[in-house]
């Protein structure tokens, strides 16, 4: 952590407001965003900041799942690389939320685009495992003949990735 004087007054202070408020008010300018794409930069934040999330995000809020996993992304790419205190049961929570939202289109886009962009900073085992997961029969066939051209590109996209 940064020894400067008053940094973890504002850091608690920042990671309560993310936990109280609702996800569907933020917006891409908002100063909480801004902050947290700052400060992702620090990998220790990004594991804190991808649970707070994951926790606040109600699946069957569309339009929230793909703000979360657009943000998410962002998060995950100022890092060079996974922290070291990154949960991997996170981002099973992420193919869940998946699996449940087949329905809305830009979801599942933001969901597999987060995945296409970040899938090589995980370690080997982690990856074949998320793989699998997308492989396996009831999923491919679900996103491979998924009824947005968009949902099909972009999985057709991490496929030959």
């Amino acid at each position: 952590m940064l020894k400067i004087p008053g940094f973890s007054a504002i850091i608690k202070a920042l990671l309560q407001e993310l936990k109280h408020q609702q996800v569907s008010h933020w917006k891409d300018d908002h100063p909480l965003i801004q902050t947290t794409v700052l400060l992702s930069k620090h990998e220790w934040f990004v594991p804190v900041f991808i649970e707070i999330l994951l926790k606040r995000i109600n699946a069957y809020k569309g339009r929230d799942v793909a703000f979360s996993m657009t943000l998410i992304s962002r998060w995950l790419q100022q890092c060079e690389t996974l922290p070291t205190n990154f949960e991997f049961k996170s981002f099973n929570q992420i193919l869940v939320l998946l699996e449940e939202r087949f329905d809305h289109e830009v979801a599942v886009q933001r969901t597999l685009l987060l995945l296409y962009h970040n899938l090589h900073k995980f370690p080997l085992v982690k990856r074949l495992a998320i793989i699998e997961q997308i492989l396996a029969p009831d999923m491919f066939h679900r996103l491979f003949f998924h009824w947005s051209y968009n949902v099909r590109w972009v999985f057709c996209k991490l496929l030959l990735y």
